[in-house]
């Protein structure tokens, strides 16, 4: 049985590329969504794609941070987290509510805000999940997404349950929303949900060529046959 850092070395070499591009297709659904809910453009880069242990993840660019759970329920099974910066979350919620876009230093993540969170994330991730679907050729369902807003005294390893010597998925994506932010976000995914999301889609793939019959070839001309040759009546002459 292959250890531990053998699948993750093998993660590297055969799924990474996949999961970037199930992340690429679902999260670019889910910038869609985004975008209609704040009426903006909304852009995000092709990710970039890494594995690495608990005790290894962090993100001072991102900080302080707002860290969004889901848990797939249906399909699949383990836990997407998104980490974003609580500035860039505050200008979010000033574009859907119509304020100033400005960080201000007495905005708080209290219960109202941090509903508006997770149904702005809702609506992002219920986008994410049904593209999903359509890439895995299976019904997925996620859980309703939970909130926790790090400032810098919450153990984010012990609050989200991700073991120091878990294997981690991160997935980043430059961000950005037309006149609100200029950005990036991660989403890191448990090694296990990752491959298996790999495995899946690759099987999909496979299962789509395997349906695909190939039109046969063009004859080639010196095999064409020749077109029949009329024949002609003669006429007689006086």
């Amino acid at each position: 049985m292959p250890t531990t850092l053998e699948k993750v070395e093998n993660f590297k070499a055969t799924k990474i590329d996949a999961v970037g591009e199930i992340e690429n297709i679902t999260m670019g659904s889910a910038a869609t969504a985004v975008s209609t809910l704040l009426n903006a453009k909304v852009w995000i880069t092709t990710p970039q794609v890494d594995v690495c242990k608990g005790e290894e993840i962090v993100f001072p660019e991102l900080e302080p941070s707002v860290h969004v759970r889901i848990e797939y329920t249906e399909g699949i099974h383990g836990f997407s987290l998104l980490v974003l910066k609580q500035n860039d979350v505050q200008l979010i919620l000033n574009q859907l509510m119509g304020l100033p876009l400005v960080v201000t230093d007495d905005f708080e993540f209290d219960e109202i805000n941090i509903s508006a969170v997770c149904e702005v994330m809702n609506q992002m991730m219920g986008a994410s999940a049904t593209a999903l679907s359509e890439v895995l050729g299976s019904r997925i369902d996620i859980s309703t997404p939970t909130a926790v807003v790090s400032d810098g005294t919450i153990d984010i390893l012990k609050e989200q349950r991700i073991d120091t010597d878990d294997y981690i998925c991160t997935v980043t994506f430059s961000l950005t929303i037309d006149g609100v932010i200029n950005s990036k976000f991660v989403t890191l995914l448990d090694i296990d949900l990752a491959s298996k999301m790999a495995d899946m889609m690759q099987n999909q793939y496979a299962s789509a060529l395997g349906d695909y019959t190939a039109p046969p070839p063009p004859t080639p001309p010196s095999q064409m046959p020749l077109p029949p040759i009329e024949k002609s009546e003669k006429i007689a002459t006086p």
